[in-house]
This record gives C-alpha cells, sequence and structure tokens, in this order.
C-alpha cells in the first residue's frame, strides 16, 4: 500500500507538470494559428459590427496570456464556455456525454483484448514451436499487418452482411439498458481489441517462453506442480511486465478516442469530436478536447503501474 500512496503522489506530481506543459503548447498552437476564426466561423460576407461582438464573446479582443489563464480558470471551475460555433452551444453539455462513450468503449475493448490476448499468449507458449504455437504466430502476424482502417470495415462486413448477426447501424444513444449497449459496442470494441491484441500477443508470448525455460519454473515443474499453477502463478506473473506496459498504451489510445474506429462505425466519442472540432475549427473544443484526452492517458499508465505493484511482488518492496 506505502508503495502505491508513493506512486500516486509521484504521477500526480508530474501529471500536474505535463498537463500544464500540454495545455500551454495546446492554447499556443491553436490561438496562434494562422487566419482570423471569426471569418472562419462566420464567413467572410459577415458584418464588422458581428464580428467584434463574436470576437469579444470569444475574448479575442484581449491578450493571449489573459486569454489563456481565463481558459485555464475555466477548466478548473468546470465553466468551459460555448462552442465556436453559431448556436454558441456550451462545451459542458456536450463532452460529458462523449467521454462516457469514449469510457464504454475502452471498457468493452479491453474486457475483450485482455483475455483474448493472455489466453492466445498462454497458450502459445505451452505449445511452444508446435504446431498451435505456428498457427497462432501465423494469425498474430496476418494482424499485425492489418491496419485499423481495414480491421474495423472488415468486421463490419463479416457480421453485418455476410452473418446477418447486427444491424448496419446502430446509435449508443438509443440504449436502453447496460446490456444494450454492450450490444451496440460488440463490433467496435472488437475491431479496437482485435488491432491491439498483435503485437501485445507476440511480446507476452516471448517473454512466457523466456520465464517457462528458466530453473526456477523448471524447478516448479520438477516438484511436481500442476502446469497451470506452474504458468499462472510462477511464469505469468515474471513475464507480464512489458505487457502491462503495452496495455496501458492501448488504453491511452483508446480513450483517446480512436478516430477510424469511431468514423467506421458512426460511433460519438472523443475521438469523433475532435475531428469535427479541427473541421469547424473550434479552438475551444479542440484544446479541451486535447488536454483531457492527455489526462486519461497519464491515468491509464497510472492504472498500468498500479496493476503491476499489485500483480508482480517484487514490485511491492522499495
Amino acid at each position: 500500500m506505502t508503495t502505491i500512496l508513493k506512486l500516486l503522489g509521484t504521477r500526480l506530481l508530474t501529471g500536474a507538470v505535463i498537463l500544464t506543459l500540454v495545455s500551454i503548447v495546446i492554447f499556443a498552437s491553436v490561438e496562434l494559428a494562422p487566419g482570423d476564426p471569426a471569418t472562419r466561423i462566420l464567413g467572410k460576407e459577415a458584418p464588422e459590427e458581428q464580428i467584434a461582438v463574436w470576437r469579444k464573446t470569444f475574448g479575442l479582443d484581449r491578450p493571449l496570456t489573459e486569454r489563456y489563464f481565463q481558459w485555464l480558470g475555466g477548466m478548473v471551475t468546470g465553466d468551459l464556455g460555448p462552442m465556436m460555433r453559431r448556436s454558441l452551444q456550451p462545451i459542458g453539455e456536450v463532452l460529458p456525454g462523449r467521454i462516457i462513450n469514449s469510457l464504454w468503449l475502452a471498457g468493452a475493448a479491453m474486457l475483450i483484448y485482455v483475455p483474448m490476448t493472455l489466453a492466445i499468449s498462454i497458450l502459445s507458449a505451452i505449445f511452444r514451436y508446435r504446431y498451435p504455437d505456428h498457427v497462432m504466430s501465423v494469425t498474430t502476424l496476418f494482424i499485425l499487418s492489418l491496419p485499423v482502417f481495414v480491421v474495423g470495415p472488415a468486421i463490419l462486413v463479416l457480421f453485418v452482411l455476410v452473418l446477418d448477426l447486427l444491424p448496419a447501424v446502430q446509435f449508443i444513444e438509443q440504449a436502453e439498458s447496460p446490456i444494450d449497449r454492450l450490444k451496440i459496442l460488440v463490433l467496435p470494441a472488437s475491431a479496437l481489441a482485435i488491432g491491439m491484441s498483435g503485437h501485445a500477443i507476440r511480446m507476452l508470448r516471448d517473454n512466457l517462453i523466456e520465464v517457462l525455460d528458466s530453473d526456477y519454473v523448471q524447478m516448479a515443474h520438477f516438484k511436481g506442480l500442476p502446469l497451470h499453477r506452474v504458468v499462472l502463478i510462477h511464469a505469468l506473473p515474471n513475464a507480464i511486465m512489458p505487457f502491462l506496459n503495452v496495455t496501458a498504451l492501448n488504453l491511452s489510445f483508446v480513450l483517446g478516442g480512436s478516430l477510424i474506429i469511431e468514423l467506421v462505425f458512426s460511433y460519438p466519442g472523443l475521438g469523433m469530436l475532435l475531428f469535427h472540432a479541427i473541421g469547424l475549427s473550434d479552438a475551444p473544443l479542440i484544446e479541451i478536447t486535447v488536454l483531457i484526452t492527455a489526462s486519461l492517458f497519464i491515468a491509464a499508465n497510472t492504472l498500468s503501474d498500479i496493476v503491476a505493484i499489485l500483480v508482480v511482488p517484487r514490485l511491492r518492496t522499495g
């Protein structure tokens, strides 16, 4: 517990520094981009009076540093301001739903990805250099060769057109229960899980083979311990660290919004929101979405380290 508390304290401090630097970089990059956002949003034919009012609404008539600290203060207080659209819809009305959708997608993808990766890696390591291992190695290489923009449509075609198991269009807003949500998430979550699993399977398989061939695991074999105990208790905890690191990066990627998957399946997550914000040159929405993505990335990596401490006993000391 002490080790976890130290880790949380360190990560909170470093996370605050990283997020501050990210906020400065993203704010300066967006606000100093060429062109006038008022003209881009309202059009070149908009009256000067309307442009002046619009610029005042978003504080564009004030110095950059003043705007930055006001924006940062809004982040702390929860006052995110309006989007740069004619409707001036508050960002706070749009963002929570997109974050929840991304969390649902990430959770569903991890529920498929983790057991699938562990099962295939363990079986491949147990049957190393034999027929099952060869089949799984070829399969993972095939997965690694496929970009995510191919995996998504392929799954869509297979389950919708060929097998006719799921409808072509599904909207998560129409889900009336968690079970309905999971049904809607099956296709995009499966596409993400398959896309993430190739590298993780090969890495964990190689580490497991190395650990299974080590002296202390061989000693456990000689003592007559069942194979499942040898693998799950002695081998897996000592081979799992790289897998946890890769999983943390994959989780960060999913939480931040897998744009291609969200576009293919018309899924309203953070990636889709950022895509539309960039297309509309919506500076406040771009800034907050990127900052939230960075926060989720830090949180995912912290969670990975906590899991590693709980799983690997030698990390609990020191």
